[in-house]
């Protein structure tokens, strides 16, 4: 902030689209009316009605909340997997994942829009999870695995999810199932990530294989479950734990 409360900007660049310019208006707006005291300390406030501290249970109550007020874009939480794999899912539903699609509407130049992996599609949300080659070879496998017949012509992460957790069977078998989903899009985005940032690519094989890895293990020490023994549960015979 300079002289006389002006603002000094430190651009990394200039605002380019009329949308980034009407922004930036808005902004300047908003901050001509701030006043700032230099002798209280600096804080980090959640934008909530109460005006909370920002806490990282702050942000699962926000989200709880947009949960239960937005019917359609409900997720159910699963305490089988890890926090951050269940909001991996549910920022993937809503398309707000970092892809290069979604960072160049945030403002973020992109050269390329063409995904990494595959080459043959431009790099939105659900090209990532669904559309590329990889990560439907990796759906098609893991499907095959869980013996459910595989979902054709399917175009979003959506789509995938209800037709996989639609299929009929028990409460607990259908828990073991949305528990896969949430290992197969967690390992999908890291083996992007791992692509695009590190050069590294994780064949859809493996992929398969650390999906298997990841649920075996969170069944095991994350629930009250039965002890299931490897080989079975590699074949996916789960019948010990349903």
């Amino acid at each position: 902030m300079g002289l006389d409360n002006g603002w000094k900007w430190d651009w990394i660049r200039e605002p380019s689209s009329a949308e980034e310019c009407d922004q930036f208006q808005r902004l300047s707006g908003l901050l001509h009316s701030v006043t700032i005291d230099e002798n209280k300390k600096d804080v980090w406030r959640w934008d909530t009605k109460d005006g909370a501290s920002f806490s990282t249970k702050s942000v699962q109550a926000e989200i709880a909340v947009e949960n239960d007020t937005n019917s359609e874009d409900s997720l159910c939480w699963n305490s089988w997997a890890p926090l951050k794999s269940n909001y991996l899912l549910w920022r993937a539903l809503k398309g707000k994942v970092a892809d290069k699609i979604s960072l160049e509407k945030r403002g973020i130049p992109i050269r390329n829009h063409m995904c990494d992996r595959c080459g043959y599609g431009i790099e939105d949300t659900n090209h990532v999870f669904v559309n590329c080659i990889w990560a439907r070879i990796v759906w098609w496998q893991i499907v095959v695995w869980m013996r459910i017949p595989p979902p054709i012509n399917l175009g979003s992460l959506k789509e995938v999810v209800d037709v996989l957790t639609g299929n009929i069977g028990s409460a607990r078998w259908r828990r073991i199932v949305y528990t896969v989903i949430l290992a197969t899009v967690w390992r999908i985005w890291n083996a992007r990530n791992l692509k695009v940032f590190e050069g590294q690519f994780v064949s859809t094989l493996r992929t398969v294989d650390l999906v298997k890895e990841d649920v075996y293990l969170w069944i095991a020490y994350r629930t009250k479950l039965p002890k299931l023994e490897w080989d079975k549960w590699a074949d996916f015979n789960v019948l010990d734990i349903l």
